[in-house]
């Protein structure tokens, strides 16, 4: 047999591959779903190193799609078995998540869960048919949502990161602040710089703007989420040398394909997708 000491062997699980990951950090842990192999990947330690082992890998017996992480709690989903939460602390001992939804979340019954967010007051679940339903906080047994939002936004992903609530699909980028969120709210776009007709993940973080441009294989990102919204040209194109420069590349400097995005305040993370196996990780200068 080549390849692997025998049949029974699964080498991307000896070696710690990622396929399709979905990253997100507190600063602390690092999570990495797994949208392929169906495993969360788990680090109680920030890693800074190329090829750092998890401290545990947790088997989701799905796709992971969906990731949250805030205070200790984490959320999940995959496209077949719907939501799981982790209340009692991230799962890096390798445990099973401590509340199973599954596609019946509070009073909502979801037909898949596109995209998640959570922070320290809502729980956001966007549901594949463009519903967006906010609870306070993770919901018991049949509680209907505070309210929610018909985006309407195709493949869209949402993200929180305590103040602004952004959501990013393939024809819009979009931000609104959470102070000001209710039935009615609206999203307020972030005009287009140039980015391919096949963009990745976008999100609003820190008062910093990031999009994955997994068309032009790099990730654009802007300081002041001001400039973003007034239109100037992105601060930095990370993985690439310019706007001339679109082609895939894996080397430390490039990137190939990126799709999603998690910041912890310090550190970009960008998840690429399919055929790279990377996530790769930007340090924010001191």
């Amino acid at each position: 047999m080549l390849g692997a000491p025998d049949i029974s062997t699964d080498t991307f699980a000896e070696h710690d591959f990622i396929t399709n990951g979905v990253p997100r950090s507190d600063g602390q842990h690092l999570l990495i779903g797994d949208g392929y192999d169906k495993r969360l990947h788990c680090w109680t330690t920030i890693p800074t190193t190329s090829a750092s082992t998890p401290t545990a890998v947790v088997d989701f017996a799905d796709g992971v799609h969906a990731l949250a992480l805030h205070d200790n709690t984490v959320v999940a989903a995959g496209p077949m078995n719907g939501l799981r939460a982790w209340v009692s602390g991230v799962p890096c001992d390798g445990r099973a998540p401590d509340v199973v939804y599954g596609s019946q979340i509070g009073s909502i019954t979801v037909e898949s869960v596109q995209s998640l967010a959570l922070d320290g007051q809502y729980l956001y679940v966007l549901d594949s048919d463009g519903g967006l339903y906010i609870w306070d906080g993770l919901p018991e047994s049949n509680e209907a949502p505070l309210f929610s939002l018909e985006p309407d936004i195709a493949g869209a992903d949402i993200y929180s990161d305590g103040e602004h609530l952004s959501i990013s699909g393939r024809a819009f980028f979009g931000v609104m602040s959470i102070s000001d969120l209710g039935s009615d709210s609206q999203f307020t776009e972030i005009p287009d710089p140039g980015w391919s007709s096949a963009p990745g993940q976008g999100i609003v973080s820190g008062g910093h703007v990031f999009r994955a441009d997994l068309g032009y294989n790099r990730v654009t990102a802007w300081e002041r989420l001001d400039d973003a919204l007034a239109g100037v040209q992105p601060d930095v194109l990370l993985g690439a040398t310019g706007t001339a420069d679109t082609d895939p590349d894996t080397t430390q400097e490039g990137l190939f394909w990126p799709s999603q995005l998690g910041f912890d305040g310090q550190r970009l993370w960008v998840a690429e997708y399919k055929f790279s196996g990377r996530v790769v990780s930007f340090k924010l200068p001191e």
